[in-house]
Protein backbone atom coordinates (compact mmCIF):
# COMPACT_ATOMS: atom_id res chain seq x y z
CA UNK A 1 0.00 0.00 0.00
CA UNK A 2 1.36 3.42 -0.97
CA UNK A 3 1.74 6.19 1.60
CA UNK A 4 -0.93 8.31 -0.09
CA UNK A 5 -3.53 5.54 0.04
CA UNK A 6 -2.69 5.01 3.72
CA UNK A 7 -3.03 8.77 4.41
CA UNK A 8 -6.35 8.95 2.56
CA UNK A 9 -7.74 6.01 4.55
CA UNK A 10 -6.48 7.62 7.77
CA UNK A 11 -8.48 10.77 6.96
CA UNK A 12 -11.60 8.88 5.84
CA UNK A 13 -11.81 6.61 8.89
CA UNK A 14 -11.10 9.40 11.39
CA UNK A 15 -13.59 11.76 9.67
CA UNK A 16 -16.37 9.16 9.83
CA UNK A 17 -15.47 8.41 13.44
CA UNK A 18 -15.75 12.14 14.22
CA UNK A 19 -19.17 12.17 12.57
CA UNK A 20 -20.42 9.23 14.63
CA UNK A 21 -19.05 10.60 17.91
CA UNK A 22 -20.50 14.05 17.19
CA UNK A 23 -23.95 12.48 16.84
CA UNK A 24 -23.37 10.68 20.14
CA UNK A 25 -22.35 14.01 21.72
CA UNK A 26 -25.64 15.59 20.72
CA UNK A 27 -27.63 12.60 21.98
CA UNK A 28 -25.71 12.48 25.28
CA UNK A 29 -26.25 16.21 25.91
CA UNK A 30 -29.97 15.86 25.29
CA UNK A 31 -30.52 12.57 27.16
CA UNK A 32 -27.85 12.20 29.84
CA UNK A 33 -26.67 15.71 30.81
CA UNK A 34 -28.95 15.82 33.86
CA UNK A 35 -28.65 12.15 34.86
CA UNK A 36 -25.15 10.88 34.05
CA UNK A 37 -22.54 13.56 33.50
CA UNK A 38 -19.85 10.86 33.26
CA UNK A 39 -21.29 9.62 29.94
CA UNK A 40 -21.22 13.13 28.48
CA UNK A 41 -17.62 13.66 29.64
CA UNK A 42 -16.44 10.32 28.20
CA UNK A 43 -18.01 11.04 24.80
CA UNK A 44 -16.55 14.58 24.78
CA UNK A 45 -13.09 13.18 25.52
CA UNK A 46 -13.50 10.55 22.79
CA UNK A 47 -14.33 13.32 20.33
CA UNK A 48 -11.21 15.27 21.32
CA UNK A 49 -8.89 12.29 20.92
CA UNK A 50 -10.46 11.47 17.54
CA UNK A 51 -10.01 15.10 16.47
CA UNK A 52 -6.30 14.79 17.33
CA UNK A 53 -6.17 11.59 15.26
CA UNK A 54 -7.80 13.37 12.31
CA UNK A 55 -5.36 16.29 12.66
CA UNK A 56 -2.41 13.88 12.53
CA UNK A 57 -3.82 12.60 9.23
CA UNK A 58 -4.06 16.20 8.02
CA UNK A 59 -0.41 16.74 8.93
CA UNK A 60 0.54 13.62 6.96
CA UNK A 61 -1.48 14.91 4.00
CA UNK A 62 0.19 18.31 4.14
CA UNK A 63 3.68 16.81 4.27
CA UNK A 64 2.93 14.65 1.22
CA UNK A 65 1.92 17.70 -0.86
CA UNK A 66 3.58 21.05 -1.42
CA UNK A 67 0.66 22.63 -3.24
CA UNK A 68 -1.99 22.83 -0.52
CA UNK A 69 -2.31 25.71 1.92
CA UNK A 70 -3.30 26.35 5.54
CA UNK A 71 -2.92 22.71 6.64
CA UNK A 72 -0.39 23.58 9.34
CA UNK A 73 -2.64 26.20 10.93
CA UNK A 74 -5.68 23.92 10.69
CA UNK A 75 -3.96 20.94 12.29
CA UNK A 76 -2.29 23.01 15.05
CA UNK A 77 -5.53 24.79 15.98
CA UNK A 78 -7.64 21.62 15.95
CA UNK A 79 -5.13 19.77 18.15
CA UNK A 80 -4.94 22.80 20.47
CA UNK A 81 -8.72 22.93 20.79
CA UNK A 82 -8.83 19.24 21.68
CA UNK A 83 -6.13 19.70 24.34
CA UNK A 84 -7.97 22.74 25.76
CA UNK A 85 -11.20 20.79 26.16
CA UNK A 86 -9.41 17.80 27.70
CA UNK A 87 -7.71 20.11 30.22
CA UNK A 88 -11.07 21.80 30.87
CA UNK A 89 -12.71 18.42 31.51
CA UNK A 90 -9.97 17.46 33.97
CA UNK A 91 -10.13 20.80 35.81
CA UNK A 92 -13.93 20.65 36.00
CA UNK A 93 -13.75 17.15 37.47
CA UNK A 94 -11.08 18.13 40.00
CA UNK A 95 -12.80 21.38 41.00
CA UNK A 96 -16.14 19.63 41.57
CA UNK A 97 -14.54 16.77 43.49
CA UNK A 98 -12.50 19.03 45.77
CA UNK A 99 -15.16 21.66 46.31
CA UNK A 100 -13.62 24.30 44.10
CA UNK A 101 -16.87 25.05 42.32
CA UNK A 102 -16.95 28.54 43.84
CA UNK A 103 -15.88 31.95 42.62
CA UNK A 104 -13.39 32.65 41.07
CA UNK A 105 -12.72 29.04 40.06
CA UNK A 106 -16.00 28.64 38.21
CA UNK A 107 -14.94 31.48 35.90
CA UNK A 108 -11.97 29.40 34.74
CA UNK A 109 -14.58 27.10 33.23
CA UNK A 110 -16.06 30.02 31.29
CA UNK A 111 -12.63 31.14 30.07
CA UNK A 112 -11.79 27.63 28.86
CA UNK A 113 -15.21 27.42 27.20
CA UNK A 114 -14.82 30.65 25.21
CA UNK A 115 -11.21 29.96 24.23
CA UNK A 116 -12.15 26.43 23.15
CA UNK A 117 -14.91 27.60 20.82
CA UNK A 118 -12.76 30.36 19.33
CA UNK A 119 -9.84 28.02 18.64
CA UNK A 120 -11.91 25.14 17.23
CA UNK A 121 -13.95 27.51 15.04
CA UNK A 122 -10.85 29.11 13.55
CA UNK A 123 -9.32 25.64 13.15
CA UNK A 124 -12.26 24.41 11.08
CA UNK A 125 -12.19 27.64 9.05
CA UNK A 126 -8.57 26.93 8.11
CA UNK A 127 -9.52 23.30 7.40
CA UNK A 128 -12.11 24.65 4.97
CA UNK A 129 -9.37 26.71 3.27
CA UNK A 130 -7.19 23.58 3.10
CA UNK A 131 -9.97 21.65 1.37
CA UNK A 132 -10.45 24.59 -1.01
CA UNK A 133 -6.75 24.37 -1.84
CA UNK A 134 -7.11 20.65 -2.57
CA UNK A 135 -10.00 21.48 -4.90
CA UNK A 136 -7.98 24.22 -6.57
CA UNK A 137 -5.21 21.72 -7.34
CA UNK A 138 -7.70 19.12 -8.69
CA UNK A 139 -7.23 16.64 -5.85
CA UNK A 140 -10.95 16.71 -4.96
CA UNK A 141 -13.98 17.73 -7.07
CA UNK A 142 -15.52 20.23 -4.62
CA UNK A 143 -14.61 22.84 -2.02
CA UNK A 144 -14.95 22.62 1.72
CA UNK A 145 -18.08 23.72 3.60
CA UNK A 146 -18.89 26.36 6.20
CA UNK A 147 -21.35 24.26 8.22
CA UNK A 148 -19.00 23.26 11.06
CA UNK A 149 -17.53 26.74 11.79
CA UNK A 150 -21.01 28.30 11.62
CA UNK A 151 -22.40 25.62 13.92
CA UNK A 152 -19.58 26.17 16.43
CA UNK A 153 -20.26 29.91 16.53
CA UNK A 154 -23.97 29.31 17.19
CA UNK A 155 -23.19 26.63 19.81
CA UNK A 156 -21.22 29.12 21.92
CA UNK A 157 -24.43 30.93 22.96
CA UNK A 158 -26.27 27.92 24.51
CA UNK A 159 -22.98 26.76 26.07
CA UNK A 160 -22.61 30.07 27.93
CA UNK A 161 -26.29 30.05 28.93
CA UNK A 162 -25.89 26.51 30.28
CA UNK A 163 -22.75 27.52 32.22
CA UNK A 164 -24.62 30.45 33.75
CA UNK A 165 -27.69 28.38 34.58
CA UNK A 166 -25.72 25.52 36.15
CA UNK A 167 -22.88 27.28 37.99
CA UNK A 168 -24.02 30.85 38.71
CA UNK A 169 -27.76 30.83 39.32
CA UNK A 170 -29.13 27.29 39.04
CA UNK A 171 -32.68 27.12 37.64
CA UNK A 172 -33.00 30.92 37.82
CA UNK A 173 -33.38 31.67 34.11
CA UNK A 174 -36.75 32.27 32.49
CA UNK A 175 -38.27 29.43 30.51
CA UNK A 176 -38.17 31.38 27.25
CA UNK A 177 -34.38 31.81 27.59
CA UNK A 178 -33.94 28.08 28.15
CA UNK A 179 -36.16 27.32 25.14
CA UNK A 180 -34.18 29.78 23.02
CA UNK A 181 -30.97 28.13 24.19
CA UNK A 182 -32.33 24.71 23.22
CA UNK A 183 -33.30 26.03 19.79
CA UNK A 184 -29.80 27.40 19.22
CA UNK A 185 -28.33 24.09 20.41
CA UNK A 186 -30.46 22.03 18.01
CA UNK A 187 -29.67 24.36 15.08
CA UNK A 188 -25.94 24.23 15.85
CA UNK A 189 -26.05 20.45 16.27
CA UNK A 190 -27.78 20.07 12.91
CA UNK A 191 -25.21 22.27 11.12
CA UNK A 192 -22.22 20.57 12.79
CA UNK A 193 -23.44 17.04 12.05
CA UNK A 194 -24.22 18.08 8.46
CA UNK A 195 -20.71 19.54 8.24
CA UNK A 196 -19.08 16.36 9.52
CA UNK A 197 -21.01 14.27 7.01
CA UNK A 198 -19.71 16.65 4.34
CA UNK A 199 -16.17 16.36 5.71
CA UNK A 200 -16.38 12.56 5.64
CA UNK A 201 -17.60 12.56 2.04
CA UNK A 202 -14.88 15.01 0.98
CA UNK A 203 -12.16 12.88 2.57
CA UNK A 204 -13.58 9.92 0.67
CA UNK A 205 -13.09 11.99 -2.51
CA UNK A 206 -9.43 12.35 -1.53
CA UNK A 207 -9.25 8.57 -1.34
CA UNK A 208 -10.52 8.10 -4.90
CA UNK A 209 -9.53 11.40 -6.50
CA UNK A 210 -6.56 13.09 -8.12
CA UNK A 211 -4.40 12.77 -5.01
CA UNK A 212 -4.27 8.97 -5.39
CA UNK A 213 -4.24 9.08 -9.22
CA UNK A 214 -1.17 11.34 -9.15
CA UNK A 215 0.57 8.92 -6.80
CA UNK A 216 -0.29 5.92 -9.00
CA UNK A 217 0.95 7.74 -12.08
CA UNK A 218 4.16 8.57 -10.26
CA UNK A 219 4.62 4.93 -9.28
CA UNK A 220 4.07 3.84 -12.88
CA UNK A 221 6.63 6.37 -14.12
CA UNK A 222 9.13 5.20 -11.52
CA UNK A 223 8.50 1.59 -12.51
CA UNK A 224 9.07 2.43 -16.20
CA UNK A 225 12.26 4.33 -15.41
CA UNK A 226 13.50 1.45 -13.26
CA UNK A 227 12.74 -1.00 -16.04
CA UNK A 228 14.62 1.14 -18.56
CA UNK A 229 17.59 1.40 -16.21
CA UNK A 230 17.67 -2.37 -15.78
CA UNK A 231 17.53 -2.87 -19.56
CA UNK A 232 20.37 -0.39 -20.12
CA UNK A 233 22.51 -2.10 -17.47
CA UNK A 234 21.82 -5.48 -19.06
CA UNK A 235 22.87 -4.17 -22.49
CA UNK A 236 26.08 -2.71 -21.07
CA UNK A 237 26.92 -5.99 -19.36
CA UNK A 238 26.23 -7.87 -22.61
CA UNK A 239 28.61 -5.64 -24.53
Amino acid sequence: MSDRIDIAKHLVYSAWLLTIIQMLRVASNLLFAEYSLAIVVIIDAAFDFTLILFSIGLIRLGKSLRKIEKWKLASILLITSAVIEIVGIILSYVSTKDGWNTKPFIYFNLVFLIIYYIVITVGFIFLKFTLDSLHKNDYIPRKGQWYIPLGMVILLAPSIINWYNVLIYPSALDLWILNLSLSFFLLAAFLIILGFFGLASITNMIQVGGYIVEDQNGEQENAIETEKTVEQESKMEGE
